[in-house]
């Protein structure tokens, strides 16, 4: 090839074309790094959404969950939600639905016999917790139990009660 030919199939370029192309290159590039900068810069950090898995405000000492499929809805472990799928996690309201198991504790909690019902579950008013957001209040519909409860108090994790032991 004689120089200052194009070779065939390619279109001859004078060093003004390719100048102009890579300044054109440059200006784009330089463009979308601004942006991504920018945009980085203004971004403040996600925070998860956790809620305590005890309902019955028992959260000391535990670590809240992220989205969980099981939650304990009584004190004493006679009501609890299993195969809970969620709805607006991350929002200020989420909703569960999924099966209560009750114990109809007849004659006792020891002998008696579960039951499954569906349930529904929400979870509102969430409070910054360390780096995170937990929801501080929570309600749930059991319709066939005629069931309804509603929680604001003890879902907000602590730290467990520490115990000192003294030395014999």
């Amino acid at each position: 090839m004689k120089a200052g030919r194009p070779a065939l199939g390619r279109p001859a370029l004078g060093r003004p074309a390719l100048g102009l192309a890579a300044v054109g290159l440059a200006g784009i590039l330089a463009a979308c790094s601004a942006h991504a900068a920018a945009s980085a810069g203004v971004a403040t950090p996600s925070r998860k959404y956790l809620v305590c898995d005890s309902l019955a405000g028992l959260c000391t000492g535990v670590t809240p969950k992220y989205e969980p499929a099981e939650l304990l809805m009584s004190g004493d472990g006679s009501l609890y939600a299993k195969d809970v799928t969620w709805s607006g996690w991350g929002t200020a309201t989420a909703t569960g639905h999924g099966v209560a198991e009750a114990n109809n504790c007849q004659p006792d909690c020891a002998e008696g016999k579960p039951s499954a019902h569906p349930v529904t579950i929400v979870l509102s008013r969430p409070v910054r917790w360390h780096a995170d957001m937990v929801y501080s209040r929570a309600s749930f519909s059991i319709p066939s139990l005629h069931d309804q409860e509603a929680s604001t108090t003890g879902l907000i994790p602590r730290p467990a009660p520490s115990v000192s032991v003294s030395a014999p």
